[in-house]
């Protein structure tokens, strides 16, 4: 669950915060904002998806991150933290100043949502994916009823489809996840 946002941060005050602080914080166009906490469905699902991708993708040239993995846009610029994310033949952007490597090119970007930032998942957070100009899958998982939300870009356009059980394949990445193993050990 994200805490309210804090305002008017240079980027500077904000790396300042990442290198003392043992908490996730997003920096969103002058804006702070505090990842931490949630509930133990979403750190399952999290947990699971992250598993499932590693498995999947072992041997490849494609790794998937953590919820601890920094996502850089563009956009603003503006530093995320999703709650997993896979690049293939990662990059990542290093500056003195940042506490944290900043990967600047996922392919799939995942977030469990919550009542607190589905809005912002479905909406704005998608938009500043966007500018990453690798990113082309989006998984949007809820945490209360089986149902992942897949956005694919393909020839420059997204589009969605509702997946509630069986298979979900990632074009991008040439793999499937288990809608069962998703959400294996969580309580719906």
């Amino acid at each position: 669950m994200a805490a309210n946002p804090i305002p008017d941060f240079t980027l500077e005050e904000y790396f300042a915060l990442e290198a003392a602080s043992d908490r996730r914080w997003e920096y969103r166009d002058g804006m702070v904002v505090c990842m931490s906490g949630g509930t133990e469905a979403h750190y399952t699902i999290e947990s699971n998806v992250h598993f499932q991708l590693r498995l999947a993708l072992r041997g490849g040239p494609c790794r998937a991150y953590t919820a601890d993995t920094p996502v850089y846009s563009p956009a603003y610029p503006t530093y995320l933290y999703p709650d997993a994310s896979v690049a293939c033949d990662p990059k990542f952007r290093t500056r003195p100043e940042v506490p944290r490597d900043m990967l600047i090119n996922p392919v799939l970007v995942v977030e469990v949502l919550s009542k607190h930032t589905q809005g912002f998942d479905r909406g704005e957070k998608f938009e500043l994916y966007k500018a990453i100009p690798d990113f082309c899958e989006y998984l949007l998982i809820e945490q209360t009823e089986r149902r992942i939300t897949h956005w694919h870009k393909f020839t420059g356009v997204w589009s969605a489809r509702e997946v509630t059980e069986g298979v979900l394949g990632l074009v991008s990445l040439d793999c499937e996840l288990l809608i069962a193993d998703v959400y294996d050990g969580v309580i719906l």
